[in-house]
């Protein structure tokens, strides 16, 4: 026998259309802000990364070889000599693509990232902590896009300037160092 007074309680359709669409539009709206997220702190970790690998490879060369960057006379000396001894370097081409603005010397790492030298020795490098060598283009993740210079913290990319002195390697400018320390709002 039928109970007369049982009801059964369900959503109806109109209210699940309703519930989903309400989801649908928040997730909409907070996805690509979380992805931006994902992304520029993405960007920053390889960025640390490849300054770590810069630097323990300029330290090893020193505590090994006792040559500072000031020991090489051109882009193609730096990364025959120093690069393909002291990092994980699978391939070097002695001609940059144009994302690496103008290097004479680019070698790729195992681990995807690419170092562009850009230019011969500067004139003012001595040995001495003050003076830059070489410039560089590093490209965090290599030939995957976007292959393009960051130009601003609010906008970063794949690819960063790095200043090699003779002892150490450091960002060449105000944007690179913004990202690689997340500080606050950047500037063009």
């Amino acid at each position: 026998m039928v109970n007369k007074h049982f009801k059964t309680k369900a959503f109806t359709l109109a209210e699940v259309l309703i519930t989903l669409t309400i989801i649908g539009i928040v997730a909409a709206m907070t996805i690509p802000s979380l992805m931006y997220s994902t992304n520029k702190q993405e960007y920053r970790t390889a960025l640390k990364k490849s300054l770590t690998v810069l630097n323990q490879a300029i330290t090893a060369n020193y505590a090994l070889d006792g040559m500072t960057m000031a020991d090489y006379d051109t882009a193609s000396d730096l990364v025959e000599n120093m690069f393909k001894q002291r990092m994980s370097i699978t391939t070097t081409k002695t001609d940059g693509p144009a994302y690496h603005d103008g290097a004479t010397a680019v070698a790729y790492t195992v681990d995807g990232m690419s170092f562009g030298v850009i230019g011969d020795k500067q004139a003012s490098c001595q040995s001495q902590l003050n003076n830059p060598c070489f410039e560089l283009i590093v490209d965090i993740n290599g030939d995957k896009k976007p292959n393009q210079l960051t130009l601003s913290g609010d906008d970063p990319k794949d690819g960063y300037k790095i200043t090699l002195y003779p002892y150490k390697a450091v960002p060449t400018n105000e944007v690179t160092q913004r990202v690689l320390y997340d500080q606050g709002i950047y500037y063009n």
